[in-house]
């Protein structure tokens, strides 16, 4: 049963059941971060949200996160110099090892190139051997031989000119 527009009670009801389901924080606890957050709970909220907000606070004022980043293999220089004051030889061993790594990762480059293309070679090379070798038996008079042997080659040089990705 829906109550009348005019009734001031139903939306005072359907006020107090909004207000129920929402957070405890209010949205501008979102937007302005602050360092008090037990000032933005609603007055009503239970003691025990209240201690976490507190307990929040604390953790907040007494934890500081530093992170420093950057991309690529090797640290800035400030860092080397770190890494050389805390353990001599380290810059060294870092640079080694970045060099081995760029190493590998050519030799990796180079290997899969080569495989590529003997992947083409012989996604080409086993179709057409397909085929010269169902002509051969169309010859020899076993076209029931080379009927299904033509058309499986047929249908790899087809596949690979449609989708020349694929192999």
């Amino acid at each position: 049963m829906s109550a009348p527009d005019g009734d001031a009670s139903a939306k005072t009801k359907s006020e107090e059941a909004s207000n129920a389901s929402s957070t405890v924080l209010r949205q501008e606890a979102v937007d302005q971060p602050s360092g008090e957050i037990s000032q933005w709970l609603r007055p009503d909220a239970p003691e025990p949200v209240r201690e976490m907000a507190r307990s929040a606070e604390r953790a907040i004022d007494e934890s500081h996160l530093v992170s420093a980043t950057y991309i690529g293999p090797l640290p800035p220089a400030s860092e080397f110099q770190r890494y050389e004051a805390t353990h001599p030889g380290a810059a060294d061993r870092i640079l080694r090892m970045a060099e081995s790594e760029q190493e590998l990762r050519g030799r990796v480059v180079d290997r899969s190139h080569e495989v590529e293309k003997w992947r083409i070679v012989a996604a080409t090379t086993i179709p057409l051997f397909g085929l010269a070798v169902s002509a051969f038996g169309y010859y020899l008079g076993h076209p029931g031989f080379a009927l299904p042997l033509g058309l499986a080659g047929f249908i790899g040089l087809l596949y690979k000119l449609v989708r020349p990705s694929a192999g």
